[in-house]
């Protein structure tokens, strides 16, 4: 009679965090990268880092911060080698040019809202319309709900700074999902 073999810590833990990596990776990046081998690279470098501490008495929260900070790693490494769409310059033209689309296609189309569905960017696609820096804290702690101790760790950050960026997140991505885009209030001398 053949028994199972019970799988180590570290293999139950790679199945806990499969899933919410996967998802992760999936909401940092854009469509055009082959999520699988990046996961699959990020889980190479994962290990390699874990093999030189010694992980097999190492806490599983420990394993999930070293996991998502390969994560980050991978993924700022990305985010550096593709071209920038700012909105800091706030050169907003091409936005406003998918609204003015959306709104001329409403017009001439008022009850298919099926097809509106399909003319609109899904949350996942305005979600990587926000800064690198914005959208890493707004999905680690809303879409994931990791804790937010674990968070500050993976992202490096002080605990006032993290608020900072998820709430600057927060408020970017609303008005993103809204479909409004504001420049940056422009200040004059005038009173």
């Amino acid at each position: 009679m053949l028994t199972e073999a019970k799988p180590s810590p570290l293999q139950s833990f790679v199945e806990r965090t499969d899933q919410p990596l996967f998802r992760f990776c999936q909401l940092m990046t854009v469509p055009e990268v082959h999520l699988e081998e990046l996961v699959t690279d990020i889980y190479r470098t994962f290990s390699r880092r874990i093999r030189r501490k010694g992980a097999d008495s190492t806490p599983a929260e420990t394993l999930q911060i070293e996991l998502f900070r390969a994560a980050m790693d991978a993924l700022f490494g990305i985010e550096r080698s593709r071209p920038r769409l700012s909105l800091a310059g706030r050169d907003t033209r091409g936005l406003k040019a998918l609204e003015s689309d959306l709104l001329s296609w409403w017009r001439a189309n008022p009850t298919d809202k099926a097809g509106l569905t399909q003319q609109i960017p899904s949350i996942g696609d305005r979600l990587r319309m926000l800064d690198f820096d914005l959208r890493a804290p707004v999905v680690l702690n809303d879409h994931l709900k990791l804790d937010q101790d674990v968070i500050l760790k993976i992202l490096g950050l002080r605990w006032a700074v993290f608020r900072h960026r998820l709430h600057r997140g927060r408020v970017e991505l609303q008005k993103l999902l809204q479909g409004v885009v504001f420049s940056a209030p422009i200040r004059t001398g005038r009173a």
